[in-house]
């Protein structure tokens, strides 16, 4: 059964919970911030940048607890408590509360708020982040024996800080657990990623729309990001929005004129941040297309057009990368070879998450899964040209996220 190759629960809690029981851990542990987020269900916006293993970590218990470490700096004092336990540790950042304090100048209620100074880091002490991680461990797990963490994608110096605190605790490899948790998404999640594909499409849509010859790459891209700024300044439906992503591109290699013209693709692979929910849509289009050009389109076309189809619960991934290598083999290119059709959406660090469609993913798709299903080829002297699209996989089938229709040729 396909619920049982994959992780099972109403929500991510619960899939958290199945993963633990089944792989016989006490506790998971998030040093990285894009698992850290999933598993804290908050994220933290400089560890996803800075990317320092454990600045932002979380850990969840096989009790259901859960812990967080992280600079002070990211939990304001009057919040309210919330069932996520906090361990903070000293940053470089100056901090102070004195919203209870009206009498005295500025400088006076500053102090009377804390008398002392305070010895901070030129950023972080490593060492004492790591204090405050083992603090989470213990607090979700305090009699842990086996602790699973993201070890695949961190460094030996955290591994190494991460011992010697727990000495006493075998650590687990589980950064394969990770993915195949992310997999599938919560209604909350979809949401992020459906808002986020709709400002994707709508910067693309504007940046093609805006292309005129002699316009140069970074206008066509400068089109796009504005767009979506502007877009989600203008509608609170985007209130979560972070980062508009992603590169339009003219032409390919040595031959491309680096602007607008005739006869050169211009291939959009374009993404947007929303919460840390990052989109990933395509589309290629061109001013009078050559021949080669809209033959190899549509021959991509119809290859997606058949993948996409086949989108639907106890389909594999490997028959979608079956499906579309074999629509461009029919159509006469035999020799077209791809590595992947396509990947899991959500919150990743990389932008395109497993599970992929691949030819060696031989698991079966599931309601509530995210998609990016792809169609890309890259042809020195005709052009670039990517085609891809976002898919939810519903209990029956599919729903598409993106409408942007699919056309080579430019109408001007």
């Amino acid at each position: 059964m396909a619920e049982e190759i994959w992780y099972s629960g109403a929500d991510r809690r619960e899939r958290v919970l199945d993963a633990l029981e089944r792989h016989g851990l006490d506790a998971l542990l998030a040093l990285t911030p894009e698992n850290a987020h999933y598993l804290a269900g908050e994220g933290d916006f400089i560890a996803t940048h800075w990317r320092v293993p454990g600045i932002f970590a979380s850990a969840v218990g096989a009790t259901g607890a859960r812990a967080i470490a992280g600079r002070e700096f990211r939990r304001d004092p009057l919040a309210p408590s919330n069932d996520v336990a906090f361990f903070p540790y000293t940053s470089w950042l100056e901090t102070i509360d004195i919203r209870d304090r009206s009498d005295r100048s500025i400088a006076e209620r500053i102090v009377a708020a804390r008398t002392h100074r305070i010895a901070r880091p030129a950023q972080f002490d490593l060492d004492e982040v790591f204090d405050r991680v083992a603090d989470a461990v213990r607090h979700v797990a305090p009699r842990a024996r086996r602790l699973g963490f993201d070890r695949d994608l961190v460094d030996s110096g955290a591994i190494a800080r991460l011992k010697s605190r727990l000495r006493s605790v075998e650590l687990v490899e589980a950064s394969a657990i990770f993915d195949d948790l992310r997999a599938i998404k919560d209604p909350d999640e979809i949401e992020h990623l459906r808002r986020a594909c709709e400002l994707a499409e709508l910067g693309m849509s504007r940046a093609i729309q805006s292309l005129s010859p002699g316009q140069s790459e970074l206008a066509v891209n400068n089109v796009y990001h504005a767009a979506v700024r502007q877009a989600a300044d203008d509608n609170e439906r985007y209130v979560g929005f972070r980062e508009a992503e992603g590169v339009a591109a003219i032409g390919l290699g040595l031959d491309a004129p680096g602007r607008v013209a005739p006869g050169q693709t211009v291939k959009f692979d374009m993404q947007v941040d929303i919460a840390g929910y990052h989109s990933d849509i395509g589309r290629t289009v061109a001013l009078d297309p050559t021949p080669d050009q809209q033959t190899i389109y549509t021959a991509l076309h119809h290859a997606l057009e058949e993948l996409t189809a086949a989108v639907q619960p106890g389909r594999t991934f490997a028959d979608l990368h079956a499906i579309g290598s074999g629509a461009m083999h029919s159509a006469g290119f035999t020799s077209y070879s791809r590595g992947h059709h396509g990947h899991s959406d959500g919150l990743t660090q990389h932008f395109e998450e497993a599970p992929f469609v691949a030819a060696d993913e031989q698991r079966p798709l599931m309601p509530n899964m995210v998609l990016s299903v792809e169609m890309p080829f890259y042809v020195y002297g005709v052009g670039g040209f990517q085609l891809e699209r976002m898919v939810l996989v519903t209990e029956s089938g599919h729903e598409l996220l993106d409408t942007y229709p699919f056309q080579l040729a430019l109408n001007r």
